[in-house]
């Protein structure tokens, strides 16, 4: 680059320095916590459950149940358990965002135990981002429930 004219100092100032404010004001924008949307379902927020290559179906998620406080949006649902599967997982994230994933820890045969509810967990580290970047924002407890008779 010239230095003729001081043009390597106005590359400088208006070239490269803005730049650099927009890259950091870019990812500061990017690991900022949001708030959850108003509509989760217009928000196209979803719960995919996987057992395996056959039994991978979305979640029945209750947006009309939808309990919020200060902190965190609570969204209830119903997954259907399709295999004797020795790992489970759901994945849980709106639409063209980051999926957060969780694994479920039951029986191949879910037992009398499963149910009870498990505690808070929280999302194993999605794409790459640590469990302190996400983990807090994403909690997820289930249960077994049998399925009520059909009349």
């Amino acid at each position: 680059m010239s230095n003729f004219e001081g043009q390597r100092g106005y590359a400088v100032i208006f070239l490269f320095a803005p730049a650099v404010v927009a890259g950091a004001g870019g990812l500061a924008l990017l690991a900022a916590d949001r708030p959850v949307p108003d509509d989760l379902e217009a928000a196209e927020f979803g719960v995919s459950f996987y057992e395996n290559d056959k039994n991978n179906r979305f979640a029945d998620l209750a947006f009309d149940q939808v309990t919020r406080d200060s902190a965190f949006a609570t969204v209830t649902g119903t997954a259907w358990i399709g295999a004797h599967s020795v790992y489970r997982m759901l994945s849980a994230g709106f639409a063209g965002g980051d999926s957060h994933v969780f694994e479920i820890r039951l029986a191949p045969g879910p037992t009398q135990a499963d149910t009870a509810w498990t505690e808070w967990a929280k999302t194993r580290d999605p794409l790459g981002k640590s469990e302190a970047q996400t983990g807090e924002r994403y909690q997820v407890r289930y249960r077994v429930a049998p399925v009520p008779p059909t009349t």
